[in-house]
């Protein structure tokens, strides 16, 4: 996200007067909202991969295609 801040500092100084505030509010505002999705996912996956490793014993039976099966 480093990069993504100095692109909009970058944008911000390209401005003068009040845009340059605005884009750099704006932009802070931007980079919280994907920093918290991508920690939202990553939250969510790890929550499913705990979850799921709890109740999955993999005892069913093993996928064979049935291009494999034609093959046999």
């Amino acid at each position: 996200m480093h990069g993504l801040c100095m692109a909009i500092y970058l944008l911000a100084d390209m401005t003068s007067g009040a845009g340059n505030i605005v884009i750099s509010i704006l932009g802070n505002v931007i980079v919280l909202v994907l920093e918290g999705l991508i920690v939202g996912i990553q939250i969510l996956r790890l929550e499913y991969y705990e979850l799921f490793s709890r109740f999955y014993e993999g005892n069913g039976t093993e996928y064979v295609s049935i291009k494999t099966q034609i093959n046999e």
